[in-house]
């Protein structure tokens, strides 16, 4: 405030002045200004911004203000500063000595001209050096012994007139300058990417990606990993031998090529393979290799090899075409040379066949018109007429389980008269077809057929089919049976036994006092042969009475030696014929099906039976270590000609050269296989009615030495064997003469 003062009047006591308190009142106004600007109020003190004098100097604790009224700041120079600074100068400021901002943190010496802030940066205005242990450039830091120094000055520089920014560094490596101009940057050393020791103008270590055109004078390498390559201007020049082929603007280099170097320019191209030379050549016939050629094969194995569908509209070959699949022509093909059929099938049996279809079959060729495999009629060959099933006759059921869950019987349209609960048809597994029938264990799972007059198994018969165990058998079941629930003693039943230790297949029959085991196995072994795999059975009763049990066509040594009979099989009226477990019956102290039945799948069934060989459709060989048959390939046929006329074989003759690949030489519909040292076998197309329908005359030949021979009939083929006759060993060398005749 301003300064009061006390009004005396004109005179003494003229009333005119200020009275004795207001004049009071004047001097404590100035004097709380005083003791309020100089001390706390009340008390002068040193505190209160009073300017001392001492041997150093003055000094004061209060702002100081020059140039200003109001200073801000402990000194404030000037009328311009902002809030929080300690001494702002609003003009020119000059510091002859040393510079010192925080506790020693950041010095100025501008004798030195260095600028030092904490012990981590230093700058040197005298050499233009910035020394710093990290620098942090767009929020990213720049560290490492690497970054030692930034120089400015003859290495750098901006002209404004050219417009050009030069950057040069020197150092052990050379000169490395970059130029930037109105045309772009440019630099005459070399520049390396992701490499710091380029060796050309350009040197990329590393993946590049360009989009866009590359320009260049030659290419450098084998071009094995180049893509899309293309020439522009006027194209690249190709020559064959010196000879201009014409021009192109894509090179695609494949497999199995081999790039020379580039010389004058010119690169020439071979192909190789397997060390072999493999060229292309182009003449005015057209272009030809002499190596092999593969199409759809990187491993050609003939001089044209092809895998996999081929569209031809004219082929000519001159040597021989090996074809491994089908092959469909629509026109006419015109062969200079011959057709051969190489596979050779033994037997029709077992031989599957589409309409048209040719093949070889024992050594003759056959056609196939739909229903039956004919021998084609040479003038040293037998005629056959075969039908879709040449036994017809002979079968008594015929069970596919393809239609539904119908069970019925294809040879005479008939369905069964009982059907357990747990017996279905299924689509997996299978063996053949569509369906297959299941049984699934349980007490009466099985199917019955009413009796008939055909179901008679008192001469010769066949039961085949195939079967899929899907758990191991437990107690006593049948698999094929005939019961009659009115005359017990005459019931029979194909099955199996488990004692806990082995398995059996029985041969049960209540008018013969003892089980016939045909078959047997400790558990694990029965398992590993039967369990989840589908098997080929087949039970023959031969016209003497012995019976014969065959899995996958090999005999089972518990019935090769021709040991087990039955003679004494009754055909009963009440009887029915039953598959599975439809019943329960003991039988010569076994119980069949009454824990449970059979479990699995049955497929593909047929039961053959008939007066003398009539329903025996496999013949023993006496062997359990060589198979009898080939399990059938494909669905058995369906359908026959009732009471089909079969021509049985003509005579043959001819000479098998023995060894383990033996060979024939004379007529046709045989085939020779050895069966062991000394045993030979001669297969026959076509069967015959009788094993004894015909006579075999044979003479050992070229031995050196005396032999005899023993023969063997059957209606499918005949076995010869072959001995020295003075120690009996087995011989395997020469040949043999043999004459198969029919009796009139």
């Amino acid at each position: 405030m301003a300064k009061l003062g006390i009004s005396t009047g004109t005179t003494p006591n003229d009333g005119l002045g200020d009275n004795l308190l207001g004049g009071a009142v004047k001097i404590n106004s100035n004097f709380s200004e005083i003791y309020t600007r100089f001390g706390d109020g009340n008390n002068l003190t040193a505190i209160g911004g009073t300017w001392v004098t001492t041997a150093a100097g003055i000094h004061t604790l209060k702002n100081v203000g020059i140039g200003t009224t109001n200073p801000r700041f402990k000194l404030e120079v000037g009328a311009v500063g902002s809030s929080g600074t300690t001494l702002f100068v609003n003009g020119d400021a000059r510091v002859t000595g040393i510079v010192t901002i925080g506790p020693a943190s950041i010095t100025l010496n501008g004798i030195t001209n260095i600028i030092n802030v904490g012990t981590g940066i230093t700058i040197n205005g005298s050499t233009g050096t910035i020394n710093a242990s990290s620098i942090v450039l767009g929020g990213s830091t720049l560290t490492g012994a690497g970054v030692t120094s930034i120089t400015a000055g003859s290495g750098i520089s901006v002209n404004q007139s050219t417009g050009n920014v030069t950057i040069t560094a020197t150092g052990s490596g050379g000169s490395s300058q970059f130029v930037t101009t109105a045309a772009g940057i440019h630099t005459l050393s070399n520049v390396g990417i992701g490499t710091t020791n380029p060796t050309s103008a350009l040197t990329v270590t590393g993946n590049a990606k360009i989009i866009g055109v590359v320009t260049a004078t030659s290419f450098s390498g084998d071009g094995s990993g180049l893509t899309g390559v293309v020439g522009s201007g006027s194209g690249i020049v190709i020559k064959d031998s010196g000879s201009l082929v014409g021009t192109a603007g894509t090179i695609d280099f494949g497999d199995n090529l081999s790039v020379s170097t580039i010389s004058a320019g010119v690169v020439t191209v071979t192909g190789s393979a397997g060390g072999t030379s493999s060229q292309w050549t182009t003449t005015a016939a057209g272009i030809h290799t002499l190596s092999n050629v593969g199409i759809g094969t990187t491993n050609p194995t003939s001089a044209l090899t092809v895998k996999g569908n081929t569209s031809l509209e004219t082929l000519s070959v001159s040597g021989v075409s090996t074809l491994t699949s089908n092959v469909s022509v629509g026109g006419t093909i015109s062969i200079d040379g011959g057709v051969k059929l190489t596979t050779n099938n033994v037997t029709i049996v077992g031989t599957s066949g589409t309409v048209g279809e040719i093949k070889r079959i024992g050594g003759a060729p056959f056609f196939y018109d739909g229903s039956a495999w004919r021998e084609f009629v040479l003038s040293t060959g037998t005629p056959v007429s075969v039908p879709a099933d040449t036994e017809w006759d002979s079968v008594i059921l015929r069970s596919t389980y393809n239609t539904g869950t119908n069970f019925d019987d294809a040879k005479f349209e008939i369905s069964p008269v009982y059907v357990g609960t747990g017996a279905t048809t299924v689509g997996a597994p299978l063996k053949y077809g569509t369906k297959s029938l299941r049984l699934d264990g349980s007490v009466g799972c099985g199917i019955s057929y009413a009796p008939r007059t055909e179901y008679d198994f008192t001469a010769s018969w066949t039961i085949e089919f195939w079967v899929y165990y899907d758990s191991s058998p437990v107690g006593s079941s049948s698999l094929v049976s005939m019961i009659s629930l009115s005359d017990v003693t005459k019931n029979w039943i194909f099955g199996t036994l488990d004692n806990g230790s082995n398995t059996f297949f029985l041969w049960d029959n209540e008018n013969n006092a003892t089980s016939k085991q045909l078959y047997s196995s400790n558990v694990a072994g029965f398992d590993s042969l039967f369990l989840n795999q589908w098997r080929h059975l087949a039970v023959v009763r031969e016209d003497d009475g012995s019976l014969h049990f065959y899995v996958d066509g090999t005999e089972t040594s518990s019935t090769s030696g021709g040991t087990v009979f039955d003679n004494n099989i009754v055909q009963i009226a009440s009887q029915r014929l039953h598959i599975g477990g439809s019943f329960v019956d003991d039988i010569n102290g076994v119980s069949y099906n009454f824990s449970g039945t059979f479990d699995g799948f049955i497929d593909d069934l047929r039961i053959s039976a008939g007066v003398g060989t009539a329903g025996q459709r496999y013949n023993s060989i006496g062997i359990s270590t060589y198979a009898t048959f080939t399990p059938p390939t494909t669905e058995l046929p369906t359908t026959g000609t009732l009471s089909s006329y079969v021509q049985p074989p003509g005579d043959k003759y001819g000479e098998i050269g023995l060894g383990t690949s033996p060979t024939w030489r004379g007529t046709s519909g045989v085939t020779i296989n050895q069966q062991s040292s000394g045993n030979y076998r001669v297969s026959f197309a076509s069967t015959y009615t009788n094993s004894n329908d015909y006579f075999v005359l044979s003479q050992a030949m070229d031995q050196g030495f005396a032999s005899y021979v023993g023969v063997a009939r059957s209606t499918t083929h005949v076995d010869f064997s072959i001995n020295r006759q003075s120690n009996d060993a087995a011989v395997d060398t020469g040949s043999l003469s043999v004459q198969i005749t029919n009796h009139n």
